[in-house]
C-alpha cells in the first residue's frame, strides 16, 4: 500500500469491530489488488461501522432503534442490507490482507485512521488503473463489435463519443427510456430534467445482446459479452478478451 494517504479518515474511537466475529486468521500472502475483490464504494472506515451494526443487530434486534428511528419499512430494510453487504465486504478484506483484523481491533484511533487512508488510496489507485487500461480497449472492442459504430470511435478523440453518438449513446441509455424514438434521444441529449440518462443502473449495455425489457429488468442483466469482456480484461488478462461482442 502507499505510505502517503490523500484521504484522511476521521479520528474518532471506534467500537469493537465486527472483524472479530470472523472466523480464521487472514492469510500471510501479500495483499494483492483489493479493490478488484472489495469494491470499496466510500471509506473504509464508513465500511467497518456499519458491519459493526450489522453484528449489533444480530446480537440484539432492539440495538440499532436509534438508527431506525424515522425511517419507513422499505428504508429499514434497506439499511439493514447495506449492512450486511458492509460485513460481507469485511470478511473479505479480513482474509484478503495481512493482519487487518488485528489491526481494526487493537490499534489506537490515530493510527486507523492513517491506516484507513492508505488503505484507502491503494483501492483507488487501482479502480483507476483498470478504467484507464478499459477506457483504451473499449474503442477497439466496440469497432469490431456487432454495433458496427460509424462513425467508427476512436480512443484518443472525446468528441462525438458517450450520449452523443448513436452506438454508445444506445448502450448508455436506460431500459426506461426509448432509444429508437427522436425525440427522447434529443432530450437524453440536451440533459432534460425528465431524460435524465445516470438516473438508472440499467443501462442497456448491462443486459444481454444489450437489449433490455422495461417490464423485466432483471431479465438479461448483468450478462453482456461487453461486460465479460471487462472482467476478462481485469481478471485474467487482456488477450483473454479478444473474442468479439
Amino acid at each position: 500500500m502507499p505510505p502517503n494517504a490523500s484521504r484522511p479518515c476521521a479520528s474518532s474511537p471506534l467500537p469493537p469491530s465486527a472483524s472479530s466475529h470472523v472466523e480464521g486468521d487472514p492469510p500471510n500472502d501479500p495483499p494483492g489488488p483489493m479493490d478488484k475483490v472489495v469494491f470499496i464504494c466510500g471509506d473504509i472506515r464508513d465500511l467497518v461501522l456499519e458491519a459493526d451494526k450489522h453484528i449489533e443487530f444480530l446480537d440484539d434486534p432492539d440495538a440499532l432503534t436509534d438508527d431506525f428511528d424515522g425511517l419507513n419499512e422499505e428504508q429499514v430494510e434497506a439499511l439493514k442490507r447495506n449492512c450486511k453487504r458492509s460485513h460481507k465486504a469485511l470478511q473479505e478484506l479480513c482474509h484478503l490482507i495481512p493482519n487487518f483484523q488485528k489491526k481494526i481491533d487493537e490499534a489506537e484511533p490515530e493510527e486507523l485512521s492513517e491506516y484507513y487512508a492508505q488503505l484507502q488510496t491503494g483501492a483507488n489507485n487501482a479502480c483507476s488503473d483498470d478504467l484507464n487500461r478499459i477506457w483504451d480497449y473499449l474503442a477497439d472492442w466496440l469497432n469490431q463489435s456487432q454495433l458496427r459504430p460509424s462513425p467508427p470511435l476512436t480512443k484518443d478523440k472525446h468528441n462525438n463519443c458517450g450520449i452523443c453518438h448513436d452506438v454508445t449513446g444506445y448502450l448508455l441509455c436506460p431500459a426506461k427510456f426509448d432509444w429508437d424514438d427522436p425525440e427522447v434521444r434529443a432530450k437524453l441529449r440536451a440533459g432534460d430534467e425528465q431524460y435524465n440518462w445516470l438516473s438508472s443502473n440499467h443501462a442497456r449495455a448491462f443486459y444481454a445482446n444489450y437489449k433490455a425489457d422495461p417490464e423485466d429488468l432483471e431479465h438479461g442483466f448483468l450478462k453482456s459479452s461487453l461486460l465479460v469482456k471487462v472482467y476478462k480484461s481485469i481478471f485474467t488478462s487482456p488477450s483473454s478478451a479478444a473474442d468479439g461482442c
